[in-house]
C-alpha cells in the first residue's frame, strides 16, 4: 500500500494557511468598519455581503470533494479508510457460507446439509455429521450419493433434485446407527428465482418414537393382563344374577356386572387405541369402497334401542350412491361413538343427524349433529384427549369410557383425515370427520 498522502490530505495542508489569512482579514475589516464608519445602511449592507462572500469562498476551498457519493471516487483515493469500510461491510465467508450463518448452523440441534444444483455437498453442520457419522471436511465437494448415506435417503434426494419439490419422510437410517430420522428436503432458489440446490434437514425422533411405543405397549400389556380376571368376574356375576332369589343380593350382583362391563369396555377401547397407534395401522390392509348410506343404517340399528329409551330420533341424510374408501368397521366405529355421545349427552325428544357429502376434490365429510347443550370453547381443543371429561359427574351418570373421541381421532388419522368440532353453549354440537380422496 502506498504511503503517499491522499488528495484530501494535500488539500487540507494547502488550504489551512489561506483559511487563517481569510479569517484574520474578516476580523480586521469588521473592526475598522465598526470604529470609523458611521451608520449608513448601504455601507453596512456592502460589508455584510463581502463577509458572506469571503466565508463562502473559504468553505469552498476547505470542504473535501467527492464525499457525498462513493461512485465518483478516484481509484487512487482508496486509502486506509476505504479498506476499513470494505472490511466492515463485507462479511467473511467459510465454504461459501457467511460467518454469522456458519455460527447459527453450528449451534443448531437439527442436522443440516446443503447441496448444489448438481447434488454436491456444499456445507454440513456438526449435528448432521454426528447424526450420520460422516466427516464434514471429507464430504464437502463430493456428490451426496458418494459420502456414505443410505440408499433410501439418496433416492429421496435424487427424486427431489429431479422434481425440485419439497419432500418430507421418516426413515430408519442404517448410517445413523438404525436411528429413526425425520428428513425434510427443501429446494433453494437464488435472487432470480433460479434453482440453485437443496437443503436437507435431519431431526432425530428415535427417543420420541421409543416413548410412544412404550406408551402403546403399556396400554396393550395392561389390557391383556386385566382381560382374563375381568372375564371371570363377569361370568360369575351373571351366574349370581340368574340364581339368587333374595332381592338385595340380586341388586349387588347387578352392580358387579354393570361395573365389570364398564371395565371390559375400557379395556376394549384401550386395545383399539393400541392397534390404531401401531405403525402397521397406516397400511389398512382391509380397506375397501363401501356405500356410506348402508354404514349409517348399521350405526342406527346398533344405537336405536338407547335412542328410543330417550325418545331421540336418528335421521340419515345421505345419497344411497355416495361411496367411501376406507376400512368400514373402523369408520362405522367412529361414527357410532359420535352418535352414542349425541344420544347420551343430548336432551330427550331431540334429533341426532347423520349426514355425508363429497366435495369436488373427492374429500368425504361425515357429519354427526345433535341438539344438546353444546361444548364451551375452552374444552373443544381437549375433548379428543384420552379420559378427558367436561363434566365428570355427568359422565359417570351416563356411562362411557372416556376414550370414545380419542378413538374417533385416531381412526380419522389412520385414514389420512381428521376430525373437528363446531359447537357453542346452547347451540348443539356438530362433529365432522374429513377423509381425503384415495387415488
Amino acid at each position: 500500500m502506498s504511503n503517499r498522502p491522499s488528495s484530501h490530505e494535500d488539500r487540507s495542508t494547502f488550504h489551512r494557511p489561506l483559511l487563517i489569512t481569510l479569517a484574520v482579514g474578516l476580523c480586521v475589516i469588521g473592526g475598522v468598519a465598526l470604529a470609523t464608519i458611521e451608520y449608513r445602511p448601504a455601507v453596512w449592507a456592502t460589508i455584510i455581503l463581502l463577509t458572506v462572500l469571503l466565508a463562502l469562498i473559504a468553505w469552498g476551498l476547505w470542504a473535501p470533494r467527492g464525499t457525498t457519493s462513493t461512485s465518483h471516487h478516484n481509484p487512487e483515493d482508496r486509502g486506509l479508510h476505504g479498506e476499513e469500510h470494505r472490511q466492515v461491510s463485507t462479511p467473511q465467508h467459510t465454504n461459501g457460507v457467511p460467518v454469522e450463518l456458519e455460527d447459527i448452523l453450528r449451534a443448531m440441534q437439527t442436522g443440516v446439509i446443503t447441496l448444489s444444483n448438481d447434488g454436491r455437498v456444499v456445507n454440513m453442520n456438526p449435528s448432521a455429521s454426528k447424526l450420520l457419522g460422516l466427516d464434514p471436511h471429507g464430504s464437502v465437494g463430493r456428490f451426496v450419493d458418494d459420502i456414505g448415506l443410505d440408499e433410501l435417503l439418496c433416492a429421496r434426494v435424487a427424486a427431489v433434485l429431479a422434481k425440485r419439490e419439497t419432500g418430507t419422510s421418516e426413515l430408519v437410517l442404517e448410517a445413523g446407527g438404525g436411528r429413526r430420522i425425520v428428513v425434510h428436503i427443501e429446494p433453494i432458489h437464488d435472487a432470480n428465482a433460479t434453482f440453485s440446490g437443496l437443503i436437507i434437514m435431519f431431526d432425530d425422533v428415535t427417543q420420541l418414537r421409543r416413548l410412544e411405543q412404550m406408551r402403546s405397549d403399556f396400554a396393550a400389556n395392561v389390557s391383556h393382563e386385566l382381560r382374563t380376571p375381568i372375564t371371570s368376574i363377569q361370568g360369575y356375576a351373571e351366574l349370581l344374577t340368574g340364581e339368587l332369589d333374595a332381592e338385595p343380593l340380586r341388586g349387588y350382583a347387578q352392580i358387579i356386572e354393570r361395573n365389570v362391563r364398564r371395565l371390559s369396555a375400557i379395556i376394549e377401547d384401550l386395545l383399539s387405541l393400541s392397534r390404531l397407534e401401531s405403525p402397521d395401522s397406516c397400511q389398512l390392509p382391509d380397506r375397501s369402497v363401501f356405500p356410506i348410506y348402508e354404514m349409517f343404517e348399521d350405526v342406527v340399528r346398533s344405537c336405536v334401542d338407547e335412542a328410543t329409551t330417550r325418545h331421540i330420533l336418528l335421521e340419515i341424510e345421505c345419497s344411497p350412491r355416495l361411496m367411501c374408501d376406507g376400512v368400514r368397521r373402523l369408520i362405522e366405529q367412529a361414527v357410532g361413538n359420535l352418535v352414542v355421545n349425541a344420544i347420551r349427552y343430548g336432551p330427550t325428544t331431540s334429533t341426532v343427524g347423520l349426514r355425508a357429502v363429497v366435495d369436488e376434490a373427492g374429500t368425504t365429510e361425515i357429519l354427526v349433529t345433535d341438539q344438546g347443550p353444546g361444548i364451551a370453547a375452552e374444552h373443544q381443543d381437549r375433548i379428543f384427549e384420552r379420559f378427558y371429561r367436561i363434566d365428570r359427574g355427568r359422565s359417570r351418570e351416563v356411562g362411557g369410557t372416556g376414550l370414545g373421541l380419542a378413538i374417533v381421532k385416531h381412526i380419522a388419522r389412520v385414514h389420512g383425515g381428521q376430525v373437528d368440532v363446531c359447537s357453542g353453549i346452547g347451540q348443539g354440537t356438530r362433529f365432522r370427520i374429513t377423509l381425503p380422496r384415495v387415488d
